[in-house]
């Protein structure tokens, strides 16, 4: 899944139809509008598969406004609130138990970061830093509750891979040949900008003759998304468990807004951008579809405001609409 240290997110204010594309085709994304008490805005960044969205909302009920770990679970509302110093607070990933990690950061001007993770009933904690690392964040549980993410000493320079293990419980640990990770999957493996890693052992990611400017983005069950350029024109890119990359059809990403995140299941349900012959806005950023391991399903929802981050394997995807004011809002869609 994705789990990126997109801090600047925090400030910014697929779903499992059946697995057969023809039964997807028919589906119509119904949004629902998840409740945020006191807060500006918020987005959900992570699903347990299993009924719980994890997010951020940003809270005004202080002079300074903050961001907190909010859930939901049946439409009911969580705040895991935040940890001591902590400015702007964001999960990750959240697992069957409701246990949530991601990433801090304390103030609005340093982007000094901590990995955080948050149990249903107990205050947010630090996870233990790793030598002199400054900048940390936790990016995965693993199926074995191992916890994963990745550290630098400066925002600046390379990072490399951590990972927490649930059996010795604070100690973190580096991940051997893992440098520069943009997402881990449930099995601990990482995906890095050109491979995934897989017990120490890289695995490169395919290309085509004419695939330029590659960026992958997540990594579930094995398989890969992310953008690049073919033949000049800025796309969406699936690689299977066999790490062949595909083109998705009708896709594109948005090269003004930096917001074109394409997010994969472990079914191989896809959300991401749509090309403007679909009702895509490339300048804008906006209009999202959806593709079943690379063959493209729908449009997605409502074009101009709806922003789908995290797929879940329950059949919900979570992310955002954003109002005329650019304000977001945490929604959650079903296809139904």
């Amino acid at each position: 899944m994705r789990r990126s240290l997109l801090i600047t997110a925090l400030l910014a204010g697929a779903m499992t139809c059946p697995v057969q594309a023809h039964a997807a085709a028919a589906c119509t994304w119904q949004g629902t509008a998840l409740s945020l008490p006191n807060s500006q805005n918020g987005s959900v960044t992570a699903t347990n598969g299993a009924g719980t969205l994890a997010g951020y909302g940003v809270l005004t009920t202080v002079p300074t406004s903050v961001t907190h770990l909010v859930a939901w679970r049946n439409g009911a509302y969580t705040d895991y609130g935040k940890p001591d110093a902590g400015y702007a607070s964001s999960p990750q990933a959240i697992d069957k138990s409701g246990t949530v990690v991601g990433t801090s950061r304390f103030s609005y001007m340093a982007y000094l970061s901590k990995a955080i993770r948050a149990v249903p009933g107990k205050k947010v904690e630090f996870l233990p830093q790793f030598q002199d690392y400054a900048y940390a964040s936790a990016n995965q549980i693993a199926d074995n509750g191992d916890i994963y993410g990745w550290a630098s000493k400066r925002t600046a320079e390379p990072t490399i891979g951590l990972r927490w293990p649930a059996d010795k419980p604070g100690t973190v640990e580096q991940v051997p040949g893992v440098a520069n990770p943009v997402a881990i999957d449930h099995d601990g493996a990482a995906l890095t900008g050109t491979a995934v890693v897989r017990g120490g052992v890289a695995r490169k990611l395919g290309t085509l003759p004419g695939l330029t400017g590659i960026y992958p983005q997540d990594i579930s069950n094995g398989r890969v998304v992310g953008v690049g350029d073919y033949n000049g024109k800025p796309v969406g890119l699936y690689w299977d468990q066999q790490l062949a990359v595909h083109v998705l059809p009708n896709s594109s990403y948005s090269t003004y807004t930096g917001y074109s995140a394409f997010a994969i299941n472990r079914n191989g349900l896809i959300t991401g951008r749509v090309d403007e012959a679909h009702g895509g806005n490339d300048h804008d950023g906006t209009g999202y579809g959806v593709w079943n391991q690379g063959a493209f399903v729908s449009t997605f929802g409502d074009l101009a405001h709806d922003y789908p981050g995290v797929v879940g394997e329950d059949g919900v995807v979570g992310g955002a609409r954003y109002d005329d004011n650019r304000k977001a809002h945490p929604y959650s869609w079903r296809c139904g």
